[in-house]
């Protein structure tokens, strides 16, 4: 039996004693039940006090959530700011009657409780197309599940009537409980914005991912045939003006800045974006018995978002320089010039990632995708001597 059960027995014996002795008039009797009637109500009170503890308790180990429809201007569900049983689409503000601790039922589903008020979300006992904010005492229609529909967006569907959680069709501050059929009202962003690190969230979330790596085939990259390639150089000299030899390092380098894009085959954090980098050598020819190292740098990434989503843009800044340690003969000039030939290709990759979901577990995933437009170069370095 529940703690609210408990209570609710408690002063149901209290009541029906209450109308025997209203029928009694023996004073021993009265004596009797004002003694019973004292302890009844010690009873109760400590079932109630227990039953505060045992829900601060549990409150405490939940994470806070804001649930907001899935426009371009987002409002959150919100419970009245006095308590009134309805609920409201508005603006959070910050509002602890639009904070939302998803407690588990034990059987895929969740009693969906405010924080300001520790009341639930309920669907009508008998269904009606209403959503209320009620006590949950565990009734099927006030526990909810979750059904990921896309990026980070859920339909909310209570137990009892398998009706979702929806906004109006056109907006009016309103929440009703209705088929949610394919309308975008009737899918909602689920966002932590208390206790990610230390409390427990609904389990169907994606709390944080970390990346792992990220591998580029450049072997199966695909050249963008609506781009032509662009041909450039690079030059450096040095001239050796004394009676010897002399061993120099000479070297260039430039920087191209290129908008690119990218897409995977599945929703991904945008977050990870930011620790991938890429680095590619070319090979360098040799002129004139010389040796030269080419280098060509290229980083992916992308603003870090609280967002997953399946594909973004970048504007990505490429590197490209040349070394040659050369011995230069007295009194000669050495040259050395490097052809660079850039061209925009799609890349394919794999990144791997590790997922941490709202109870704590971990997946580790794989995710394809293509980088496309990167900006790839080839050089060939020749050194001259005059």
């Amino acid at each position: 039996m529940s703690y609210y059960s408990l209570i609710l027995e408690t002063i149901k014996h209290l009541y029906m004693d209450i109308m025997k002795t209203l029928l009694i008039t023996s004073k021993k009797t009265k004596t009797d039940f004002l003694i019973k009637m004292k302890g009844y109500g010690q009873l109760a009170i400590l079932l109630l006090f227990i039953l505060t503890t045992q829900y601060s308790l549990i409150a405490q180990q939940y994470a806070f959530l804001k649930i907001e429809d899935s426009s371009e201007k987002p409002k959150a569900l919100v419970a009245g700011d006095q308590y009134d049983g309805k609920l409201y689409q508005q603006e959070l503000k910050n509002r602890d009657n639009g904070k939302w601790q998803f407690i588990s039922t034990g059987d895929g589903y969740y009693h969906i409780v405010d924080v300001r008020h520790g009341m639930a979300l309920a669907a009508g006992n008998i269904y009606d197309g209403h959503v209320y904010h009620q006590q949950p005492n565990n009734r099927d229609n006030a526990k909810w599940r979750l059904v990921e529909k896309a990026n980070n967006k859920y339909q909310i569907i209570d137990k009892k009537h398998g009706k979702a959680l929806v906004g109006g069709d056109v907006f009016d501050g309103k929440v009703y409980h209705q088929d949610p059929g394919l309308r975008s009202n009737a899918l909602w962003n689920l966002t932590v914005i208390d206790g990610a690190q230390n409390r427990i969230a609904p389990k169907e979330i994606v709390l944080f991912e970390k990346h792992l790596n990220t591998v580029y085939d450049i072997d199966k990259k695909v050249l963008d045939n609506n781009s032509s390639p662009k041909t450039s150089t690079l030059s450096a000299k040095y001239t050796n003006n004394t009676s010897r030899e002399q061993t120099h390092e000479i070297s260039e380098s430039t920087q191209f800045t290129n908008s690119e894009t990218w897409e995977t085959t599945e929703s991904i954090s945008n977050e990870i974006w930011t620790e991938i980098t890429a680095t590619v050598g070319w090979k360098a020819g040799g002129g004139g018995g010389m040796e030269a190292t080419v280098a060509n740098t290229f980083g992916f990434g992308n603003t870090t978002t609280n967002t997953k989503s399946k594909g973004g843009s970048a504007t990505v800044t490429t590197t490209i320089s040349f070394k040659s340690n050369t011995v230069i003969p007295a009194g000669m000039t050495t040259t050395c010039k490097q052809l660079i030939r850039s061209e925009k290709a799609s890349v394919p990759f794999l990144t791997t990632a590790i997922r941490t979901y709202g109870d704590g577990s971990t997946k580790e995933i794989k995710v394809p995708g293509v980088w496309k437009g990167t900006l790839l170069s080839r050089s060939e370095v020749t050194c001259t001597e005059q």
